[in-house]
Order: C-alpha cells, then sequence, then structure tokens
C-alpha cells in the first residue's frame, strides 16, 4: 500500500479502492476523492508525481487504462512551488481523464506521491534521467 495513504484523511482512506486483490499493491480513487486526495497531500507539502488511470465497468474488477501523467520538478524549482504545479496538473488531469470516460465506466485514480526527503533521497541515489536511454551517471 502507498505509504501516503495512512497521512490521508480517515473519510478518504475509507473510499480508497484496494487493488491488491488485483496484485497491484496500491489504492485507487474515484473522482472526488482523488481532488480531495491531491488537495491534502499537497496541504501536507507531498508533491504528487504523477498517476494513473483504471477504469471500471459494472461488475466488473478495475482495469489499467494504460493512460497515465507526471509532473517533472523543473531544475532549481522550489519544493513549495512543485507541490503546488503538480497538484494543479493533478486535478486538471484527474478531470480530463474522467471527462473522457464512456457512462457504463468510471475512472480509478492511482497517485504516485512523495515527499520532498524521499524524493530528494531517490534523485541523489537515481540521478535525473537525461533522455530515454538511461539515468544520468549511465556508462
Amino acid at each position: 500500500m502507498p505509504a501516503f495513504l495512512a497521512l490521508l484523511s480517515q473519510a478518504l482512506q475509507s473510499v480508497a479502492v484496494d487493488l491488491r486483490p488485483l496484485h497491484v499493491a496500491d489504492v485507487g480513487f474515484q473522482l472526488r476523492p482523488a481532488l480531495m486526495a491531491v488537495n491534502e497531500l499537497a496541504a501536507l507539502g507531498i508533491a504528487i508525481l504523477g498517476g494513473d488511470v483504471w477504469e471500471t465497468w459494472k461488475g466488473t474488477d478495475p482495469q489499467p487504462s494504460y493512460d497515465s501523467w507526471h509532473a517533472d520538478r523543473a531544475p532549481e524549482e522550489s519544493w513549495g512551488a512543485y507541490v503546488g504545479r503538480a497538484a494543479a496538473h493533478a486535478r486538471d488531469q484527474i478531470a480530463f481523464f474522467d471527462s473522457i470516460q464512456p457512462q457504463a465506466g468510471r475512472a480509478l485514480f492511482v497517485l504516485v506521491a512523495d515527499s520532498e526527503e524521499q524524493y530528494d533521497h531517490l534523485m541523489a541515489e537515481f540521478g535525473h534521467l537525461t533522455d530515454p536511454g538511461g539515468f544520468k551517471g549511465d556508462a
């Protein structure tokens, strides 16, 4: 389960759709809870790095739609500015992907979120993606 789940309000935790039965250690949220989760995480200083869109149909298990989005941190961008920009981008993408769902289906949004400390740790360990071929420092 994502570490950020424990930081969300009990109301949001209770409506999170557990994807573990589908062999995915994550949760998804429908439209309104997804937007609320973005707002709660941003208020805590947690950045929404991106997200994946899943689809549900009446009586069927959620399935990945293979749609996603991401928000990269700009060079020299402060963490606070990044959190705000990434949250606005996530809200826009969630609204867009929800608007294109067929009427019989519903979108689930799986958020990818991180704290500044964890983000900095990962970037120090792996570096920035310099091109589609690999990470900085690859020989």
